[in-house]
């Protein structure tokens, strides 16, 4: 006996964000069988399922079909359920534990997929006109949770027509609407909504391939017109009358800057709760809105572009037991023409209106007011012009395209000296250190013959300068020679003795040579004083000239002495004049013997010699009393 199939949807509480749970129950018809699609494979038996889906989806809701049971995968993702092919309304809630142990009951499924809403199609196997086991699968679910919805629907009648489905349709309508309404039922108040499948989905029970063609199968199952029918009543007639409706309500074209104010008030829950607002943002220029948990939040329109911009908004509502329920809707936001004569612009922007916003160069900057618009690199030519970079590579201030050393800091240009060399001139004379090999002598660029710092003077013009001349008033002489600076080393007769100490230098006399006067009243030079003074005119030489006229010349052990020197002294005053190291020595060992000559000339020969003596005895005595003193 085949027995009615009710649709019963069990809705429980769902976390906020959480997909509704369906589970689809009840036998072949809920599986899908002959859906239309491939007729003999479990991959494409979709039953009402599929199409059902679509409406949820498409209405705003995040649902997920739950089940034991998989069919119609090749079709749709979501296509769990628990219709079991042959099973009675009453191995609905026992199960098969003989011929199918595995495949457990109602209260396993329930426990195992917790689903929110459970939908019952069952009874057309083995149909009778009691509504008892119906009732027993209400209560398994009561026993489940009794916070639950249930919506029950009244089973599809077969072809031909078969009274015993009405009556069965009838007890069972009248046995759920005892549990929802009557306060002395058990199961007071118990969630259910009916819903008519029999009459109320609009069924044609003649064969699709009748002509005109129906919306059966076979006997018993739908085609895959009658299933899109069924699926139409569980969410019109069944599922619209407990979840909650979201509404964004319809699209806005308003104008930049404008206030906005945006309508969700359309949206309701059909139970009478109260819902909870969420708006989000999905697309276009964000915007802040006033409040995005109220039903009508307000905002300023954007500024957009010359085209216009669209903004959508999202709005989630959540009824109290945590269903959710989401819409869509549109703001069109204009741009205002603030430029209405130019066809090109709506906004003045940066170049004001008829003046292209253009960036040829891609610098950010238009060219309205970039002075070099095909450089992006500048937007004025700055010292070095459009093309060329302002780079100062030596940070020194000066561009490198006018800078002639430009990794030089302290130089624009190379100079005398060159990049990385300073033209400094340490001594100011006007020749730079760089090419001044006395750069601290302000007289001198080149050592030259005295080096730096000594003049190359050559006061007697003789060629030879001064620092090498010793006698730099002589043009004629570089040294004094035996005669001295500004005498002629000369000999005129050949005898060996140069003029200047030669009184008869016409004749070679002996003697003459010593005793002939100088034409100062006295005989000649002394050869090793001159050399060491440099000059017969030398006061110290002029002392020694006069002791030896005055205490040598004339008798035979002073000529005799004289002669000895003026033989033998020449070679040595020459060597002497040559080193003034030498001169220098000679000069301080003679202290003594022109001390002793010109007190001889003041005093006398015997006062001196008597004065010599005691001075001696003085000195030994002193030396002898301190010895004394000291043993």
């Amino acid at each position: 006996m085949l027995a009615v199939v009710f649709f019963l949807g069990i809705i429980t509480a769902s976390p906020v964000n959480a997909a509704i749970k369906i589970m689809p129950l009840g036998d072949s018809i809920t599986m899908g069988r002959n859906s239309g699609v491939i007729p003999d494979d479990n991959d494409y038996y979709i039953s009402y399922r599929a199409k059902l889906w679509d409406l949820l989806d498409a209405a705003g809701y995040d649902v997920d079909f739950v089940g034991s049971l998989d069919s119609g995968s090749a079709v749709f993702a979501d296509s769990q359920h628990d219709g079991h092919g042959g099973w009675r309304d009453d191995e609905i809630v026992n199960g098969r534990p003989v011929t199918e142990p595995a495949a457990g009951k109602l209260a396993d499924w329930l426990i195992a997929e917790n689903p929110n809403i459970v939908l019952l199609h069952i009874g057309t196997n083995d149909i009778n006109s009691s509504p008892n086991d119906v009732e027993d699968i209400l209560d398994a679910i009561d026993a489940y949770s009794r916070d639950v919805w249930v919506i029950l629907a009244r089973i599809i009648d077969q072809s031909p027509y078969l009274a015993t489905v009405t009556q069965f349709n009838d007890n069972v309508e009248t046995m759920a609407l005892d549990r929802v309404d009557n306060p002395a039922s058990p199961a007071y108040p118990d969630k259910i909504i009916i819903v008519d499948m029999e009459d109320g989905a609009g069924i044609n029970y003649d064969f699709y391939t009748d002509d005109p063609p129906g919306d059966m199968y076979d006997q018993y199952h739908p085609w895959a017109t009658g299933y899109d029918k069924m699926a139409d009543v569980w969410f019109y007639d069944g599922l619209q009358l407990i979840l909650p409706a979201a509404d964004a309500g319809l699209a806005q074209n308003v104008d930049e800057f404008e206030s906005v104010s945006l309508d969700g008030t359309g949206s309701s829950d059909p139970k009478g709760g109260v819902l909870s607002y969420l708006w989000t943002q999905t697309g276009g220029t964000a915007v802040v809105l006033s409040d995005d948990s109220i039903d009508s939040p307000t905002f300023a329109a954007p500024d957009v572009a010359s085209g216009g911009e669209t903004l959508t908004f999202q709005l989630t509502v959540t009824d109290e037991e945590g269903w959710e329920a989401i819409d869509i809707t549109n703001v069109n936001v204009s741009a205002i023409d603030n430029c209405p004569d130019d066809p090109n612009k709506t906004e003045p922007g940066i170049c004001g209106c008829g003046i292209s916003e253009i960036d040829t160069d891609n610098d950010g900057t238009p060219d309205c007011i970039d002075s070099c618009d095909n450089d992006p690199n500048k937007t004025g030519p700055g010292i070095c012009g459009c093309g060329a970079a302002d780079t100062d590579t030596d940070l020194d201030g000066t561009p490198d395209c006018i800078d002639s050393c430009d990794n030089d800091p302290n130089k624009t240009g190379p100079g005398i000296c060159g990049c990385g060399a300073a033209d400094t001139d340490t001594d100011l004379d006007g020749t730079p250190d760089c090419i001044d090999n006395c750069d601290n002598d302000p007289n001198k660029t080149e050592p030259g013959i005295c080096g730096c710092g000594a003049a190359d003077t050559d006061t007697d013009l003789d060629g030879t300068p001064d620092c090498n001349d010793n006698c730099d008033n002589d043009p004629n002489k570089t040294e004094p020679g035996i005669c001295g600076c500004g005498v002629a080393d000369i000999d005129t007769d050949g005898d060996g003795t140069l003029d200047c100490v030669d009184t008869n230098d016409d004749i070679d006399s002996g003697v003459g040579t010593i005793v002939a006067s100088d034409g100062g009243g006295g005989g000649g030079g002394c050869f090793i004083a001159t050399a060491a003074y440099g000059s017969l005119m030398e006061p110290h030489i002029r002392i020694l000239r006069n002791f030896r006229d005055r205490f040598l010349l004339g008798n035979t052990i002073g000529d005799s002495f004289i002669r000895l020197y003026y033989t033998y002294s020449p070679p040595i005053a020459d060597f002497i004049s040559k080193h003034d190291a030498l001169r220098v020595m000679v000069r301080i060992s003679l202290f003594p013997i022109v001390g002793v000559s010109w007190i001889a000339l003041k005093i006398g020969p015997l006062s001196t010699v008597a004065l010599l003596l005691i001075f001696i005895s003085y000195f030994v005595g002193l030396v002898w009393s301190n010895r004394r003193y000291k043993e």
